[in-house]
Protein backbone atom coordinates (compact mmCIF):
# COMPACT_ATOMS: atom_id res chain seq x y z
CA UNK A 1 0.00 0.00 0.00
CA UNK A 2 1.06 3.61 -0.63
CA UNK A 3 0.33 6.26 1.31
CA UNK A 4 0.67 9.80 0.85
CA UNK A 5 0.43 12.37 3.43
CA UNK A 6 0.70 16.00 2.37
CA UNK A 7 3.20 17.55 5.02
CA UNK A 8 4.97 21.04 5.69
CA UNK A 9 8.09 19.70 4.30
CA UNK A 10 9.90 17.57 7.28
CA UNK A 11 8.02 13.56 6.01
CA UNK A 12 7.16 11.91 9.03
CA UNK A 13 8.09 13.61 12.13
CA UNK A 14 6.83 16.84 10.52
CA UNK A 15 3.19 17.69 10.74
CA UNK A 16 0.25 17.16 8.30
CA UNK A 17 -0.33 20.27 6.23
CA UNK A 18 -3.97 21.90 6.80
CA UNK A 19 -3.63 22.36 2.57
CA UNK A 20 -3.63 19.85 0.22
CA UNK A 21 -2.67 21.29 -3.69
CA UNK A 22 -0.24 23.93 -2.35
CA UNK A 23 1.75 21.89 0.55
CA UNK A 24 5.19 22.21 0.30
CA UNK A 25 6.12 18.44 0.03
CA UNK A 26 4.20 15.01 0.66
CA UNK A 27 5.56 11.94 2.59
CA UNK A 28 4.86 8.95 0.47
CA UNK A 29 5.29 5.63 2.65
CA UNK A 30 5.23 2.32 1.35
CA UNK A 31 3.71 -0.01 4.32
CA UNK A 32 3.04 -4.01 4.16
CA UNK A 33 0.12 -4.49 6.89
CA UNK A 34 1.58 -2.91 10.24
CA UNK A 35 4.93 -2.15 9.06
CA UNK A 36 6.66 0.75 6.94
CA UNK A 37 8.96 -0.32 4.33
CA UNK A 38 10.00 2.90 2.79
CA UNK A 39 9.54 6.90 3.11
CA UNK A 40 10.11 9.27 0.37
CA UNK A 41 9.47 12.72 0.85
CA UNK A 42 9.61 14.41 -2.46
CA UNK A 43 8.44 18.07 -2.75
CA UNK A 44 5.33 19.36 -4.10
CA UNK A 45 5.93 20.56 -7.69
CA UNK A 46 2.50 22.98 -7.76
CA UNK A 47 3.26 24.39 -4.43
CA UNK A 48 3.60 27.09 -5.99
CA UNK A 49 1.26 27.56 -8.82
CA UNK A 50 -1.07 30.47 -9.29
CA UNK A 51 -4.22 28.18 -11.14
CA UNK A 52 -4.99 24.89 -10.66
CA UNK A 53 -2.93 23.10 -7.75
CA UNK A 54 -4.92 21.23 -6.77
CA UNK A 55 -5.34 19.33 -9.73
CA UNK A 56 -2.18 19.01 -10.19
CA UNK A 57 -0.49 17.73 -6.98
CA UNK A 58 -3.59 15.30 -7.45
CA UNK A 59 -1.79 13.73 -10.47
CA UNK A 60 1.87 13.92 -8.70
CA UNK A 61 -0.02 11.68 -6.32
CA UNK A 62 -1.39 9.44 -8.99
CA UNK A 63 1.47 9.55 -10.91
CA UNK A 64 3.28 8.38 -7.90
CA UNK A 65 0.53 5.15 -7.38
CA UNK A 66 -1.31 6.33 -3.93
CA UNK A 67 -3.69 4.51 -2.84
CA UNK A 68 -4.44 6.94 0.17
CA UNK A 69 -3.91 10.66 0.69
CA UNK A 70 -3.43 12.38 3.88
CA UNK A 71 -4.16 16.26 4.67
CA UNK A 72 -5.30 19.12 6.47
CA UNK A 73 -7.98 19.10 3.42
CA UNK A 74 -8.60 18.58 -0.32
CA UNK A 75 -10.76 20.68 -2.25
CA UNK A 76 -14.06 19.90 -4.52
CA UNK A 77 -11.72 19.44 -7.59
CA UNK A 78 -8.83 17.15 -5.66
CA UNK A 79 -11.56 15.02 -4.14
CA UNK A 80 -13.64 14.21 -7.42
CA UNK A 81 -10.18 13.34 -9.40
CA UNK A 82 -8.80 11.11 -6.15
CA UNK A 83 -12.19 9.94 -5.90
CA UNK A 84 -12.53 8.51 -9.74
CA UNK A 85 -9.13 7.20 -9.11
CA UNK A 86 -9.96 4.82 -5.88
CA UNK A 87 -7.77 7.00 -3.56
CA UNK A 88 -8.86 6.92 -0.05
CA UNK A 89 -8.68 10.62 1.20
CA UNK A 90 -7.98 10.99 5.23
CA UNK A 91 -8.75 14.62 6.44
CA UNK A 92 -6.56 15.13 9.80
CA UNK A 93 -4.77 17.70 11.65
CA UNK A 94 -1.65 17.77 13.71
CA UNK A 95 1.22 14.96 13.36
Amino acid sequence: MRIVVATNGGGLEDSISPVFGRCPAFAIIDAEGNEIKNVEVAPNPSAGAVHGAGVQAAQFVLSRGANVAISGNFGPNVSSILQQAGVKMIITQGN
